[in-house]
C-alpha cells in the first residue's frame, strides 16, 4: 500500500482523502478518482503522504453455495476474495452475481443510484464500507498503527465589520484583521494583525507591545484570566511566549498566505477551531476575494490531487451533537471543529445551556472569554476604541479553547478512537458506523467476514415499529416527590431505573441477540380471540402480541386467550369436581408433626369405614386423624414396620 515503507513498519495513519472521479471540463473526459492517505512515521516523528491513483476494493462473495438469507458474517476460507477499482464496485457485483441487466437498465435511466442495491445479494460480503474507512482498515492490518502522542493547533479569527451590510458578514465580506493562534509544539502564541489607516490605535499598539512592559502586562492578565499563577501553569501556559505580526492594509491577502504557511511548515497534527463552520469557509471566501486561489493558501505542496472544501452538515446545523461538518484540506493537518467534538461526546449526557467559547470555557475550566461591556457592547467598535483590549480579546479566545482541551481531553479521545475503529473523524461518534467498522475489525481477527448490512440501501419502511412510551416528567404527581422546607422539587428518592447499567446491550448478550441467532419471525394471520386489539393500536402485531403474553409467565391466561383451554374459573371448578365426585380420596394433604411424625388429615362422611395406608420409614411412627363432618378424632398409634411395609387400619 505504501511505497516508502514495507508491510510491517511502525507507521500511523493520520487522515484519508478520497476525491470521487471528476469530468475535465476542457477534455470532457472523467478522472478516475484518487485516495490520498497521510501517515506518520512513528522513529522519526516525520509525516508524509501517498495517492492513490484509481483506489482498489476488497470484497468476499461466496460462489460455490447457494445462500437463502444475507448472513451476519461467514468463515473467510469458504469465500473469494474479490479486488475492484471502487468506480466499478456496483458495476463487478452485477457481473458476478449475473446483475448486469438490472446494472445498466439503471445507469441507463439515470437511476444509478438504485445500483446500490447490489450489496444486498446474499452472496456479497463487505461490500458496503465507506471506501475511507476501508482503507483505515486495510491499513491497519498491515501496518503497526500505533496511537501516538498528537499535536494540536488552536486558531480564532477576527473580521473587521464596522463596514458590513447586514447583521451579520457574509463570507468573505469584511476584512480578516486579526487572526491569534497557539502551537503546543513549539509553545507558541503568535498573532496576525491587520494594519488600519482609519485606525490610529494599532500604531500605537504596534510600538507599545515592543516593549518589555506591554508585554509582561499581556503576561499577567492571560495569567490573571485563567484563575491565577497555579492554573496557569496547570494549562501549560507558563512555557509559551508570545509573537506579533503586523500587515498593511493592502497586504490583507499576505496575512493569510503567511497563516496558512506557517500552519503548513510546522504541521500540526490537528488544528481546533470552536465552530469552525464560520472561520474556515470565511477564510476561504475571503481569499477567493482578494483574487486568490484556496487550494493553493490551505494545502500544503506536497499533494498532487489537492482538496479545499468544508461540509456543513445543514441537516443538523443547530444540533451540534448530531452535527458531521468535516474539511476536506490537502494538508499534514487535520482541520476540526472543537465545539462539535465537544457536544458530541457528551450526548445523552445532562444538557448544557449554550456550546458558546464563553458559557463551556467558564463551565468546564472556569475560564472565560475577555469582557469588553464596559467600553461598548459592539464587537465591531472594540478595536476603534481600545486596540489593546480587542487583541487581548482575540488571543482569550484561544486561550480558552486551550484549556478546556486541557480539562477535557476531547481530541486525544477521538483520535484513539478513530484509530482503534478505523473510522474517518467526522464519523467518530456515530454508533451505527464505528461499531460496524470495529465489528470488521474483530471479525477479520477470527478469520470471518462480515456481512452487508441490509438496511442501508433498502428503500425506507413506510411503516413503523411500536416504540416504548416515554411518559412527561413535569406530569408526576407530588406525592412521590421529595419536599425541601415543605415544598415539592423534581427530585425522586428510591428510584428503579431499569436502563442504568446499558439494559439493551446486556439484554443481546444475556440471551445472544445477533442478526445470525434470529431463526424467524411468529406470524399469525387469523385473528385468535375477541378483542385481541381492544385500543385499536395501529402498530398492533399479533405475533408480537404472541410472544409478549408468553414472556409475562401468567400461562394460564396465555392458555386461554391463545390455545382456547380453560381459563381460571373453569379450572377451578373442574379442580372440584375431580375431586369432589370423580377421586374424593386423592383429597388428603399431608404434613409433618413437630416431633417429625407423618400427619395424615382425612375428610370422610360420617359412618363411612376407609382404609388408612400409608408407607413408613423403618423405625418410625405416625399418628393419623380422621376427620368426619362433626368434629370427630381420635388416635392410632402403629407400632414399627419395615420400609416398605404397608399397614391397612379397618375399622
Amino acid at each position: 500500500m505504501l511505497k516508502r515503507f514495507p508491510i510491517g513498519s511502525d507507521v500511523t495513519l493520520m487522515n484519508t482523502l478520497y476525491t470521487y472521479p471528476k469530468r475535465d471540463d476542457e477534455t470532457g473526459k472523467w478522472d478516475k478518482g484518487s485516495m490520498t492517505l497521510i501517515y506518520k512515521d512513528n522513529t522519526t516523528g516525520k509525516k508524509y503522504t501517498e495517492c492513490i491513483e484509481d483506489p482498489d476494493y476488497e470484497f468476499y462473495i461466496q460462489d460455490t453455495k447457494y445462500l437463502e438469507n444475507n448472513e451476519f458474517f461467514y468463515d473467510k476460507k469458504d469465500l473469494k476474495m474479490i479486488k475492484t477499482p471502487f468506480r466499478e464496485l456496483e458495476k463487478t457485483i452485477a457481473k458476478l452475481t449475473n446483475n448486469e441487466n438490472f446494472y445498466n437498465n439503471n445507469v441507463k435511466s439515470g437511476q444509478r443510484r438504485d445500483n446500490k442495491k447490489l450489496h444486498l445479494v446474499h452472496s456479497v460480503f463487505n461490500s458496503d464500507m465507506n471506501i475511507e474507512d476501508h482503507y483505515r482498515f486495510r491499513f491497519d492490518k498491515l501496518y503497526e498503527n500505533e496511537i501516538t502522542p498528537i499535536s494540536k493547533f488552536y486558531f480564532d479569527i477576527e473580521a473587521d465589520t464596522i463596514n458590513m451590510v447586514g447583521d451579520f458578514p457574509e463570507p468573505g465580506e469584511c476584512p480578516v484583521n486579526a487572526v491569534s493562534t497557539i502551537d503546543d509544539s513549539t509553545k507558541t502564541i503568535k498573532v496576525f494583525l491587520l494594519r488600519n489607516k482609519n485606525n490610529p490605535l494599532i500604531n500605537q499598539f504596534e510600538k507599545d507591545i515592543q516593549t518589555e512592559e506591554m508585554y509582561n502586562e499581556l503576561i499577567e492578565f492571560i495569567k490573571y484570566a485563567v484563575g491565577g499563577y497555579k492554573q496557569f501553569i496547570r494549562f501549560g501556559l507558563d512555557k509559551f511566549h508570545v509573537e506579533f505580526k503586523f500587515y498593511d492594509e493592502e497586504l490583507e491577502i499576505e496575512l493569510l498566505y503567511d497563516l496558512f504557511y506557517y500552519i503548513n511548515t510546522i504541521q500540526p497534527d490537528f488544528a481546533l477551531a470552536w465552530n469552525m463552520a464560520f472561520d474556515i469557509p470565511y477564510l476561504m471566501a475571503r481569499i477567493e476575494n482578494l483574487g486568490g486561489d484556496p487550494k493553493e493558501f490551505l494545502c500544503h505542496p506536497d499533494f498532487e490531487n489537492k482538496m479545499c472544501e468544508y461540509y456543513i452538515d445543514e441537516r443538523h446545523k443547530n444540533e451540534f451533537a448530531e452535527r458531521g461538518d468535516r474539511a476536506y484540506i490537502s494538508s499534514y493537518t487535520v482541520y476540526l471543529d472543537q465545539m462539535i467534538h465537544f457536544a458530541s461526546r457528551r450526548k445523552g449526557q445532562s444538557a448544557f445551556q449554550s456550546f458558546g467559547l464563553d458559557y463551556i470555557g467558564e463551565t468546564v475550566t472556569h475560564v472565560r472569554k475577555l469582557d469588553y461591556s464596559h467600553i461598548t457592547t459592539q464587537l465591531a467598535k472594540l478595536p476603534y476604541l481600545d486596540y489593546k483590549t480587542f487583541v487581548f480579546y482575540n488571543i482569550m479566545d484561544t486561550i480558552v479553547q486551550k484549556c478546556i482541551e486541557v480539562k477535557t481531553g476531547d481530541i486525544d479521545y477521538v483520535f484513539s478512537k478513530c484509530m482503534v475503529n478505523n473510522t474517518r473523524y467526522d464519523k467518530c461518534h456515530r454508533q451505527t458506523v464505528y461499531l460496524v467498522n470495529r465489528a470488521t475489525k474483530e471479525f477479520n481477527k477470527s478469520g470471518l467476514v462480515i456481512g452487508n448490512n441490509t438496511n442501508k440501501f433498502n428503500d425506507k419502511p413506510t411503516e413503523k415499529f411500536p416504540g416504548a412510551f416515554v411518559a412527561d416528567p413535569r406530569k408526576l404527581k407530588d406525592n412521590a416527590k421529595m419536599s425541601i422546607n415543605g415544598v415539592k422539587v423534581n427530585l425522586l428518592n428510591n428510584l428503579d431505573d431499569y436502563d442504568y447499567k446499558s439494559l439493551y446491550p446486556s439484554i443481546m448478550r444475556e440471551f445472544n441477540t445477533a442478526p445470525n441467532t434470529q431463526i424467524g419471525r411468529v406470524y399469525i394471520d387469523q385473528k385468535v380471540y375477541d378483542k385481541e386489539n381492544p385500543f385499536d393500536n395501529p402498530y398492533y402485531v399479533r405475533g408480537g402480541a404472541f410472544l409478549e403474553d408468553l414472556q409475562c409467565g401468567v400461562y394460564l391466561e396465555f392458555c386461554k386467550r391463545w390455545l382456547h383451554l380453560a381459563g381460571y374459573g373453569d379450572l377451578y371448578k373442574d379442580v372440584l369436581d375431580y375431586a369432589n365426585n370423580i377421586k374424593p380420596s386423592m383429597k388428603m394433604p399431608r404434613n409433618f408433626t413437630r416431633d417429625g411424625k407423618i400427619k395424615v388429615l382425612r375428610y370422610l362422611p360420617k359412618g363411612s369405614k376407609k382404609k388408612v395406608m400409608s408407607k413408613l420409614r423403618e423405625g418410625e411412627k405416625i399418628k393419623v386423624w380422621h376427620y368426619y363432618k362433626k368434629p370427630e378424632n381420635f388416635d392410632i398409634i402403629l407400632n414399627t414396620i419395615p420400609r416398605t411395609g404397608v399397614v391397612f387400619n379397618d375399622y
